[in-house]
């Protein structure tokens, strides 16, 4: 496929700051190959809608260009990230304001205006690429999803070009049930339809509670890959990048007998699961047509290499100037949280992005 000729579109999971920094790393390469205009459609959980709410809150609320990205927004987000802390922030706010307590998610997304400038509505934001921020609405089980075009249930109601905050959004989208909470949104405030937008329709709930959309799916894959018959691409791309930052469950040892944590893992399985399943729906369909890549963190240039089918000598040269495995295992084994990242951490684990990023697509790529 020529480049351009591409209607990229990217699916960016949940994992906390881990992920936003390495789906930064992904876009870098892409901004190196010029092909950050060919991306049509962005697909956001948690730690990925973090990374997005940046980009737009450094650049006006516009999608960048390639060269805008490399030299003035990764700077400015790396700024916000390594020197502007929001989680521990709103830990303090929360005990000097009891008021939140049951609203954490309300005040993550207060702090990230007041100390990420991440301000506006959905309407602010530019209209390509078509950005969707993964939620998980309690009450039906499915996903939430938030746009500038609209925001409803898939095959539900909708309110349709909605002036919702996008900082709520971005928080509502990276609520663990655990730690933050869901995000309360009261349905009387707005006018619901049908997917047309022709036929005023009556949620069955005053209050949906939207929780992190990881919980639902966590490489936020549904807005922009089908699973009827035996999978496809939405009509609006035709290629599709899979970046997967999220974190490895590994062994644990349990101390109590009832505890949060304990719940927390027991999630953490469930949605490992899940995970594990979808991935290798949609790597069995990119084998098939040729249409797009699965980038996982963790995943080291060495192993791309064995599948790759450059010469030997060319081989060795992408080893031995890519980071080594216990590096990569470093990054991968990163915490999931949204503390703020040491300068040090950053540039590994964007540089560990970028370097699966730029491995794949120039060994897998499929396009000229």
């Amino acid at each position: 496929m020529k480049k351009d000729q591409m209607r990229i579109g990217l699916a960016l999971s949940g994992g906390g700051m881990r992920a936003a920094v390495y789906h930064l790393g992904v876009l870098k390469y892409l901004a190196e190959k010029k092909l950050l205009g060919n991306v049509k459609h962005i697909s956001t959980v948690s730690g990925a809608s973090i990374c997005m709410g940046l980009i737009y809150a450094c650049n006006a609320n516009q999608w960048p260009k390639d060269t805008q990205l490399l030299k003035q927004v990764l700077p400015e987000v790396k700024k916000c990230i390594t020197q502007k802390d929001i989680q521990w922030h709103a830990v303090l706010r929360l005990f000097l304001q009891p008021y939140y307590w049951d609203k954490k998610v309300n005040l993550l997304a207060k702090v990230m205006e007041q100390r990420w400038s991440v301000k506006g509505c959905l309407q602010d934001i530019a209209a390509s690429p078509m950005w969707t921020i993964n939620t998980t609405a309690y009450e039906s089980g499915k996903d939430f999803r938030f746009s500038k075009i609209r925001m409803g249930e898939r095959d539900s109601s909708f309110v349709m070009h909605p002036s919702f905050a996008l900082s709520h959004a971005v928080a509502a989208s990276a609520g663990f049930p655990v730690w933050i909470g869901p995000y309360k949104l009261k349905t009387d405030q707005y006018v619901w339809t049908d997917a047309t937008g022709t036929i005023t329709v009556r949620p069955r709930d005053r209050v949906l509670h939207l929780w992190d959309g990881g919980v639902y799916d966590n490489m936020g894959l549904d807005p922009v890959f089908t699973t009827k018959q035996d999978g496809g691409l939405l009509p609006d791309i035709n290629y599709l990048i899979v970046s997967n930052a999220s974190g490895n469950i590994g062994h644990k040892t349990r101390k109590y007998s009832f505890s949060i944590e304990n719940l927390k893992r027991l999630l953490d399985i469930n949605m490992d699961q899940v995970e594990a399943l979808r991935s290798q729906e949609v790597i069995d369909f990119f084998r098939k047509y040729h249409n797009g890549v699965y980038l996982k963190i963790g995943t080291t240039v060495k192993e791309i290499m064995k599948h790759c089918t450059c010469s030997k000598q060319e081989k060795e040269d992408w080893i031995r100037c890519s980071m080594k495995e216990a590096e990569v295992q470093r990054v991968a084994d990163y915490k999931t949280t949204l503390e703020k990242v040491s300068s040090l951490d950053f540039d590994a684990i964007l540089q560990h992005g970028y370097e699966t990023a730029k491995a794949t697509l120039e060994c897998f790529g499929k396009f000229a």
